[in-house]
């Protein structure tokens, strides 16, 4: 099987977003998808899944499989031979239940019972989650979402997969599992595209790079990956200096998630006016950590705010001393437009004096977002949509920021421009952050703790593992 455009160009509201596009991808090929945030990978995805264009975008040339156009083959006829993997998981899922959701899918393929029990479990094995079929996908974490969204991928069968930026949120270890899981797929005769910004342990098991930017597909030549694979030195561990005051404390404090307790008995004080970061493996409930911190969660114990108990805190106070910077950046936008975000946050920063026009324009230049103020949120690119979140939340000027995942889906140069925004902006206007990242390469040079979330709680640790 075949999947190939010659010549493909694409434009989205008359802009032209790629251009004369010539890609191919066969059965037994594994093929990354390298580019800065915001270049087209998305796009192109969309287009070779038959999405477009009838939801978007116009083509001008037809994306083809085996000879026919993808956009014409009817969706239940296409998914045994096709299928995409979205940046953003929950944007795919119909159903509550894990296991509910893949047999809704399977169902459309008209399949057997029989059938469609044999192929969950195998996807459910093959990604390393059985354990979840059961459990709710709204008490999931990002990671254990996007592993959910592969193996119904996997289960639905199809020959060629699509993958955008499917380990985005998943920790280094299962990281490493899956792209596993996926030479083994290609081994067994399927084809796949992957989209990632990260570019660690491909080399040895692609067949094919492809490298977009500046409206270009490119595939970069054998000889020449060197440079795409070249490993560069970082640091790997954080100071933890002693401080003075803190933020937050917790005394006793325990967390559920659902049903499943994730933290018990637990005593831990977090810096002032510091960046913060955490780490630890997908589902160990950071992200119910966070929430708990903005007071969106209940928990157990003590927990204080600036040596405030949080529960004599109104929810509304609480809120306007900290924010939050969510997982999907989608679930942040109030508006329509770019600059109709811009205007709302700025109006309601509580630093009005340092975040005038002239600095927002500034750190506009620098995050790449210039000419995208008439643009529907809707219509950015994963990466551009984080930035625009970040952006808004650093300029309403919180006293604490917790943020979940601000990394995802951007790339190296993204990272050091955003955080080198965060780490001066933080510390001339006295904030605190508290972050939750999988993605670690090349950011430690920003933070200035590290706490770890593991099976035996919360910790202050050093090294950090990449």
């Amino acid at each position: 099987m075949k999947l190939e455009t010659h010549q493909l160009s694409i434009q989205y509201d008359n802009q032209i977003i790629l251009k004369d596009v010539d890609f191919e991808l066969e059965s037994k090929q594994f093929a990354l998808l390298v580019g800065p945030s915001g270049c087209g990978k998305s796009t192109l995805m969309m287009a070779l899944a038959g999405l477009y264009p009838k939801y978007g975008g116009v083509l001008s040339s037809a994306v083809t499989l085996d000879g026919l156009a993808v956009h014409s083959i009817k969706a239940n006829q296409r998914a045994p031979q096709i299928a995409i993997l979205f940046q953003h998981p929950e944007q795919q899922f119909a159903m509550d239940n894990v296991r509910d959701e893949m047999i809704f899918a399977l169902e459309n393929l008209s399949l057997a019972a029989e059938e469609i029990d044999k192929r969950i479990d195998q996807a459910l094995q093959s990604v390393g989650i059985a354990s979840l079929q059961h459990r709710q996908l709204s008490q999931l974490s990002g990671g254990e979402l996007q592993k959910v969204a592969l193996a119904e991928t996997l289960a639905l069968g199809a020959e060629i997969i699509l993958l955008d930026e499917p380990f985005a949120a998943v920790d280094p270890i299962h990281r490493r599992e899956l792209q596993l899981v996926l030479k083994k797929l290609v081994d067994e005769g399927h084809g796949i595209l992957v989209s990632d910004h990260d570019k660690s342990n491909y080399d040895t098991l692609i067949t094919h790079l492809y490298h977009m930017e500046n409206q270009q597909l490119e595939r970069v030549a054998d000889a020449a990956w060197g440079d795409f694979f070249k490993s560069t030195q970082q640091q790997n561990r954080v100071d933890n200096a002693p401080f003075n005051q803190n933020i937050f404390q917790m005394q006793h404090m325990g967390l559920s998630n659902g049903n499943q307790r994730i933290l018990e008995n637990t005593d831990l004080v977090w810096p002032k006016g510091k960046i913060t970061l955490i780490t630890g493996p997908n589902g160990i409930g950071k992200s119910s950590l966070l929430r708990a911190m903005a007071k969106l969660q209940a928990y157990s114990g003590d927990l204080t705010y600036q040596d405030v108990p949080l529960h004599r805190i109104k929810l509304k106070h609480h809120a306007r001393r900290v924010g939050m910077v969510f997982q999907n950046a989608s679930q942040q936008f109030l508006n329509i437009t770019v600059a109709e975000e811009i205007e709302q946050a700025q109006q309601h920063s509580h630093r009005s004096d340092y975040w005038t026009a002239e600095v927002i324009a500034d750190a506009v230049e620098k995050l790449n977002l210039i000419g995208l103020s008439h643009h529907s949120v809707y219509e950015l690119s994963g990466g551009q949509q984080k930035k625009l979140q970040i952006l808004i939340m650093m300029i309403i000027a919180p006293e604490t920021l917790l943020m979940d995942e601000p990394l995802a889906g951007l790339d190296e140069h993204s990272i050091h421009v955003l955080m080198s925004l965060l780490q001066y902006t933080t510390a001339l206007l006295h904030q605190s952050i508290i972050m939750i990242s999988h993605q670690t390469h090349n950011l430690l040079p920003y933070i200035d703790y590290h706490v770890h979330f593991d099976k035996n709680g919360l910790h202050y640790c050093q090294q950090v593992a990449s």
